[in-house]
């Protein structure tokens, strides 16, 4: 009966670790609000640099961009989910898709079209 309660408790202990370990990583969309820095690396005029501010409109996020040859904008669409964030927009009359996986309160990498890597930084004011 000893060792049935002791494969039982150790049983439950990993399941209970691996749901802390699931519930760390899911971020809220609220992580994803603030001012960013989008830099585009490897595009073939040369890399560029975004402007990105991302707020939350009830519970989805809304946001504008902004750089260099491409103005100013809203994102027509914001998709989260745990801690990866999709930007939807149109440039230069091209449908546009760009990720955002949060690495830590400052920091993330994506990509644009899955073709162009993306490093993100949130600008300190």
């Amino acid at each position: 009966m000893k060792k049935f309660a002791l494969v039982f408790m150790s049983m439950f202990l990993m399941l209970l670790g691996t749901a802390n370990v699931a519930k760390a990583e899911v971020n809220e969309p609220k992580d994803f609000v603030g001012k960013w820095t989008a830099t585009i690396v490897g595009l073939p005029d040369g890399d560029i640099t975004m402007n990105v501010e991302i707020k939350l409109d009830g519970d989805k996020l809304v946001g504008t961009y902004s750089a260099e040859g491409l103005g100013s904008a809203e994102f027509d669409q914001i998709v989260a989910k745990n801690n990866l964030a999709t930007f939807y927009f149109n440039a230069s009359g091209y449908d546009v898709s760009m990720t955002f996986e949060l690495k830590d309160a400052n920091t993330g990498i994506g990509d644009m079209m899955e073709m162009f890597d993306v490093k993100w930084k949130r600008v300190q004011e």
